[in-house]
């Protein structure tokens, strides 16, 4: 859903970016802030204060957005810049996770937060493997980073006002499990028909090189 609107998102986010331009603040440094905003949500999360949470869990998607725009209106977007990118957008949702997942009493519910912060992971990892195996990932599946970072804040919100905010936050918890789920599956079956596809064309000395390299 994210991916419809980006370009939107980008108008948006040109103005804050001049500003930071002007303050000759640099792409890495935003990085590094949404990290920073990142843990704070995660220590928000931890000792219950949902809804502190949820806000900088917003401010730290809001800087994963500018970093980007800034650095493209710099010309100064690099390999090195999109990796550290990278690495710290997967830091700082195990940063948000780990918060909600000490934050439970109750040992199912932190069982479910370990499995959706896996599948998070598991989520990255496959369009990051899938793309190094030449296939785009971009717009695959119902829960992409924005989304993800859409439903905790949304998960943050019923937190707040459900009459028991632990056992509402959980309830939403659920329903996001069940939706990275579906998106591991649907990242999944696309790399694995696309790669099936091409190996039918492919002569038996390369498919046998591809299964040594694997090994």
């Amino acid at each position: 859903m994210m991916e419809r609107v980006r370009p939107w998102l980008g108008n948006l986010a040109t103005p804050f970016a001049k500003v930071l331009i002007k303050l000759k603040i640099s792409p890495n440094h935003i990085t590094i802030t949404g990290f920073v905003f990142s843990l704070l949500a995660g220590y928000f999360y931890m000792t219950h204060h949902y809804g502190w949470g949820g806000l900088f869990v917003i401010l730290a998607g809001a800087m994963d957005g500018l970093d980007g725009a800034v650095a493209r209106m710099t010309k100064k977007a690099s390999k090195k810049g999109a990796f550290l990118d990278s690495v710290v957008d997967r830091l700082g949702e195990v940063a948000i996770f780990a918060g909600i997942v000490v934050s439970f009493t109750n040992i199912w519910y932190q069982y479910i937060g370990i499995i959706a912060l896996s599948m998070n992971l598991l989520i990255s990892y496959l369009r990051a493997r899938g793309e190094s195996l030449g296939v785009d990932l971009r717009g695959i599946g119902i829960m992409e980073r924005g989304d993800r970072m859409l439903f905790v804040v949304a998960m943050s919100i019923v937190g707040y006002l459900w009459p028991s905010h632990e056992t509402g936050f959980a309830f939403m918890l659920v329903l996001y499990l069940l939706l990275v789920v579906i998106t591991v599956f649907q990242r999944f079956t696309k790399v694995y028909g696309v790669l099936e596809e091409e190996i039918t064309v492919m002569d038996p000395e390369k498919e046998e090189l591809i299964l040594e390299t694997e090994t």
